[in-house]
């Protein structure tokens, strides 16, 4: 199955932040989902199966996968630099509704970096996504497909803490956004490779 690329941008708004954004493309799939979902259920209901007696639990269930999805859709990490207030704004969002947010002064950032994780697909309880060179022996134990892949994680760090800023499995596309973020906060830019 080949999934959507989501392609990581850094957008000037209105010469008063940067906003570090993703496509919208996977968000949008799974509102089409939401919605095929829900026409396919208007579409072959029954109310006397489907809303009484046995028939309700797969109602309930098949309502939860809606729900899922859309809420899948209305997620949304944004992550704003601010100029004239010099700081970075990370908040988590919900159909628009800030549900949690974090400040970090532009002065506490000592560096951007960019880490190269591994991912296996575990065969026997392994880690998954942990740096490269982390793992607890020499040799990284077998997957079930053999396959390895690799995620890209870029970071702002400051002196007590990494906050990650975005993940993808394009390099290229957070390489860019992080040296221009660098240059912006006027901090070294650093790749984590192994």
């Amino acid at each position: 199955m080949v999934l959507p690329q989501s392609r990581i941008t850094l957008h000037d708004q209105n010469g008063e932040a940067l906003v570090l954004r993703v496509s919208p493309t996977r968000r949008l799939v799974f509102v089409v989902v939401s919605i095929v979902l829900l026409g396919a259920f208007l579409y072959t209901l029954d109310a006397e199966r489907d809303l009484r007696g046995p028939g309700m639990f797969g109602t309930v269930f098949y309502f939860a996968l809606i729900g899922g999805s859309l809420a899948i859709a209305a997620y949304d990490d944004r992550k704003v630099f601010h100029r004239r207030r010099r700081e970075l704004l990370i908040q988590s969002m919900l159909a628009g509704i800030p549900l949690h947010t974090r400040r970090v002064a532009f002065d506490d950032i000592t560096q951007l970096t960019l880490q190269r994780r591994r991912v296996e697909r575990p065969a026997d309880g392994t880690i998954v996504g942990v740096p490269e060179g982390e793992a607890e022996s020499g040799e990284p134990p077998p997957s079930l497909t053999g396959r390895k892949s690799v995620l890209y994680v870029l970071c702002a760090v400051t002196d007590d803490n990494t906050h990650t800023l975005e993940s993808s499995s394009e390099r290229a596309d957070l390489e860019e956004v992080g040296r221009s973020l660098a240059q912006f906060l006027e901090v070294p830019f650093t790749v984590a490779e192994s």
